[in-house]
C-alpha cells in the first residue's frame, strides 16, 4: 500500500474517531472500512471538512455516530452552500408559487408542481381545484401559513422514512400530465 492511501486511512480513522466520539457512540472496524470504501470518491480534506460541519451543526441525536449519508450531505453542503436552503424559506416559495400558479392560471389549472412535497399536498391534502374554488382573499393568509407548516412538518417525516410520498404519486403525476397534453390539445 502506498504511503499517501495509508496517511488517508490514518486521518480518515481520526475524523470518524472524533465524529463518533463527539455524538456518543462507537464504530467497528466493519463499519469503518465500509464508510472509508463508500466515501472514497471525496479527498480526505472534503471528510474532514464535513466532521467539523457536522460538529458546528448537526442538530439530529439520533442515530449517535452521524450516517455515511450525513456525511455526504456535509460535503455537498459545504461544496454547495447555494443548494443549501432550509425548509421554512424552501416552504415559503412553494407557498408563494401555489398563489402565483392561482392568480396566473386559475383554479382550473393543471396541478403540475414540481417540488414532489408541494405535489403531494396540493393533490391530497388541498386538491388545487376544489381548494381553488372554496378558498377566499383573506383565507389565503392562514392557508399560506398552514401550508408551511404542513411543508415542513412532511419534510420532517420525509428524513425519517423516505418512502413518505404515497406510491400513487407518480401514477398522479403522470395523470396530471395528459390532463395538462389534453387541455393544451384542445385549446
Amino acid at each position: 500500500m502506498d504511503q499517501s492511501k495509508v496517511e488517508d486511512l490514518v486521518v480518515f480513522g481520526e475524523v470518524m474517531g472524533a465524529i463518533a466520539e463527539e455524538f456518543g457512540g462507537k464504530l467497528s472496524k466493519d463499519n469503518m472500512k465500509l464508510r472509508f470504501k463508500c466515501l472514497a470518491g471525496y479527498s480526505i480534506k472534503q471528510i474532514r471538512l464535513a466532521g467539523t460541519w457536522l460538529f458546528k451543526h448537526r442538530e439530529k441525536t439520533y442515530p449517535a455516530v452521524p450516517t455515511t449519508k450525513e456525511i455526504i450531505d456535509a460535503i455537498e453542503a459545504i461544496s454547495h452552500p447555494e443548494r443549501q436552503i432550509d425548509v421554512r424559506s424552501r416552504a415559503e416559495v412553494q407557498a408563494d408559487l401555489v398563489l402565483a400558479k392561482l392568480r396566473r392560471e386559475g383554479r382550473n389549472a393543471a396541478v403540475d408542481f414540481e417540488d414532489p412535497v408541494t405535489f403531494h399536498l396540493m393533490t391530497i391534502r388541498w386538491p388545487y381545484n376544489s381548494w381553488g374554488v372554496r378558498v377566499t382573499e383573506e383565507g389565503l393568509l392562514w392557508w399560506r401559513k398552514y401550508f408551511i407548516d404542513a411543508y415542513r412538518a412532511y419534510n420532517e417525516v420525509r428524513e425519517v422514512y423516505p418512502q413518505a410520498l404515497p406510491p400513487g404519486i407518480v401514477a398522479d403525476r403522470i395523470v396530471a400530465l395528459a390532463r395538462t397534453t389534453v387541455r393544451r390539445i384542445e385549446s
